[in-house]
């Protein structure tokens, strides 16, 4: 009698063994694989930005490396910084808030400490509104720029356009674009 009671029990038990082996299984055959992929993606995510022909790779840097460039003095919202092995140009990630909460922002800036190019990794903005303000023409008003008033926001910025409808998050794109051309300039830009 107590074996037919404790028998569901029992099966339900190794069920439940079985599918969670299967599941780590599966975890470990296709984690390196995720991030190889991820890893791939990110380097085109880089090359793209940067937008330079003949980049070799690149370079990363720790954070208390990119701190110790900094002299200290690192934005907050830096999350990495990658030099081009070839020296034509630094891609900076940073974060900032936006409407439907974190934003992580690539910025690519050539030697000559210009935007080559600007691309939203991640993000939880609202598809058809904030998502407006991650389009290739709303970034192409920040290349070639190599200053943004970083003390006003961009509504108050005469050379860079916010989007109706997506002010937050245009708002969150600029911030830290910004934040990367600091970065950038208390790293001390590119070093021959």
């Amino acid at each position: 009698m107590m074996v037919k009671k404790l028998m569901p029990v029992i099966v339900l038990t190794v069920i439940c063994l079985v599918a969670t082996a299967t599941l780590v299984g599966t975890y470990g055959l296709t984690k390196p694989v995720i991030e190889k992929n991820n890893a791939l993606r990110a380097d085109r995510a880089r090359v793209e930005v940067l937008e330079i022909s003949g980049n070799q790779g690149f370079e990363s840097y720790s954070y208390d490396e990119i701190k110790k460039m900094a002299k200290g003095k690192l934005t907050e919202g830096t999350v990495e910084v990658y030099v081009a092995k070839n020296n034509l140009g630094m891609v900076i990630t940073t974060e900032d808030r936006g409407f439907g909460g974190s934003l992580l922002v690539m910025t690519g800036i050539d030697k000559k400490g210009r935007i080559r190019g600007v691309k939203v990794l991640d993000h939880n903005e609202t598809p058809g509104l904030g998502t407006k303000a991650m389009t290739k023409e709303f970034f192409s008003q920040y290349l070639f720029k190599d200053k943004i008033d970083n003390s006003v926001e961009a509504s108050d910025d005469i050379r860079v356009d916010g989007i109706t409808g997506a002010t937050v998050t245009s708002e969150a794109v600029y911030r830290a674009v910004v934040k990367a051309l600091t970065v950038y300039e208390l790293i001390g830009g590119i070093q021959d």
